[in-house]
């Protein structure tokens, strides 16, 4: 929401004396539409969390796709790629997953806000980035790509991901994020319908009760814990990547080897005790959406605040077209990553998209389901 927009409704909503604050953000990156504040709006009248739950149904509602297929120049179709990463959250201020794809696309390489303080209403777009970008890829050439830095909350990312995959119809989509504990690079097997009970980065606090835990989609056909294999050409993929590890390895000396902060590219386990938190909630709700298991179905969670602890539905996800073959996976970078390293992060993940775009119609490397894929072991999970 634009600073004068923010404060305008700011203004109009104290003298109505509902109290809201308002903090400022930079221009939208995807504007909601338009919300007139001074007309009568019930549910400004609700505690903090509905009406910030409110606002974040609304922006995706009327969420309109940012990434262009191709620039009109005539030529062929070009290669597509969606790649996301999440932004700040927690105590994690500067994600690294970010700044890999910032470096990739440079139109998402932007510093975005931290969490606002208690009591405060946050914009929608106040922590999204999204541009797309045409790239050259080493080994494989020019591609198009889509870059999203999303906001750390559960289900607006997953939303606003399928919007951008219906609109920019990727050939493969990637989806990054961090974790503490892991020293290897992870590709993710697959996704369960399952969330801990943590706290997303709101302000609000949208959370599940203590020592419960619910599921990423609620609605028919849809199964706490069940679990959905990811789509990737698998064994080409993790070599093009070992390779790349490698190069990168021995092209830095002493404490500055990347091998001091990645050791391998591995496959992971799922379900993963310590991966079901965000990551695994955008990965199941992509993953869900083109494997065709999304009819009538929305995010299922509790939210727990001061003014208002209890469960609610979340809004409706958006209607996708089914594509089950399409490469789809969740990369976990560690979140130590800094410096010289996350270009070397980037490198890897550069192979990642050469070598599966190159991989979509080969015979013998296409993408498959992970199914009958060993996990590796892990340090540790996100």
């Amino acid at each position: 929401m634009p600073r004068w927009r923010c404060l305008k409704a700011a203004v109009a909503l104290f003298v109505a004396g509902l109290g809201l604050r308002c903090e400022p953000s930079r221009e939208a990156v995807a504007p909601a539409r338009t919300v007139d504040a001074t007309a009568p709006q019930p549910w400004l009248e609700a505690p903090l969390v509905d009406r910030q739950r409110e606002l974040l149904r609304r922006f995706a509602m009327g969420y309109r796709p940012q990434c262009r297929p191709e620039l009109p120049t005539g030529r062929r179709r070009l290669r597509r790629a969606l790649v996301t990463a999440f932004g700040p959250y927690a105590d994690v201020r500067d994600n690294a997953s970010s700044a890999i794809v910032g470096m990739l696309v440079p139109g998402v390489a932007q510093a975005l806000p931290l969490k606002p303080g208690p009591g405060v209403i946050e914009a929608p777009d106040a922590r999204l980035a999204v541009a797309s970008e045409t790239v050259h890829l080493q080994h494989f050439g020019e591609a198009r790509l889509c870059a999203m830095v999303l906001p750390s909350y559960w289900d607006l990312p997953g939303d606003l991901v399928l919007r951008e995959i219906e609109a920019f119809q990727p050939d493969v989509v990637v989806m990054t994020g961090v974790s503490k504990r892991a020293r290897e690079i992870i590709l993710e097997l697959g996704t369960v319908n399952e969330s801990d009970e943590l706290d997303d980065d709101s302000p609000a606090g949208f959370r599940l009760s203590p020592g419960r835990s619910l599921p990423v989609l609620d609605g028919p056909g849809q199964m706490q814990g069940e679990r959905l294999p990811l789509v990737l050409s698998w064994s080409r993929v993790r070599r093009a990547m070992r390779r790349a590890w490698r190069a990168e390895r021995d092209a830095l000396e002493g404490p500055l080897r990347f091998d001091a902060r990645v050791n391998d590219v591995r496959f992971g386990a799922y379900p993963r005790r310590l991966n079901r938190y965000l990551c695994n909630a955008l990965a199941h709700a992509v993953n869900a959406g083109l494997a065709g298991q999304l009819e009538e179905s929305h995010f299922a969670r509790t939210l727990a605040a001061l003014e208002s602890p209890r469960e609610t539905l979340g809004w409706p996800l958006p209607r996708v077209t089914p594509r089950p073959s399409l490469p789809r996976v969740f990369v976990h970078f560690p979140s130590e990553l800094a410096g010289r390293h996350r270009e070397a992060a980037e490198a890897m993940l550069v192979a990642l998209l050469a070598a599966q775009l190159a991989a979509l119609h080969d015979p013998v490397d296409a993408p498959v389901l992970s199914e009958g894929i060993a996990p590796d072991s892990v340090s540790a999970g996100p």
